[in-house]
């Protein structure tokens, strides 16, 4: 994923979308802070704000000792962003979180 993700952060710049994968691929290898500062940079871009919102819940469950400080916050946006989510958005966090939120 983070090679696709860097083959078109070169071709088409900082795309939010790109961006997004890339730091995914980096959770998905349980680079779990590295995932999130990377996923802090996309936070606010609306066509991934959903999903970039629910990698980050996923990535603070994975931490050894994540804060419910954290999570609170972010539980009201999903809902919030669910509401107001982009095509783009609609389109992205179901195809990466659900193969993963599967038991195994």
């Amino acid at each position: 994923i983070q090679i696709a993700a860097d083959v078109g952060i070169k071709k088409y710049g900082n795309d939010a979308v790109f961006l997004f994968f890339r730091a995914y691929g980096i959770l998905m290898e349980d680079r779990i802070q590295e995932a999130i500062r990377e996923l802090e940079v996309v936070r606010e871009k609306q066509d991934v704000s959903l999903c970039t919102t629910m990698a980050l819940i996923y990535a603070h469950k994975k931490c050894s000792a994540p804060g419910k400080h954290i999570f609170q916050p972010m539980q009201p946006k999903v809902a919030q962003l669910a509401e107001h989510r982009s095509s783009t958005g609609t389109a992205l966090w179901p195809t990466m979180f659900l193969p993963n939120m599967m038991p195994s």
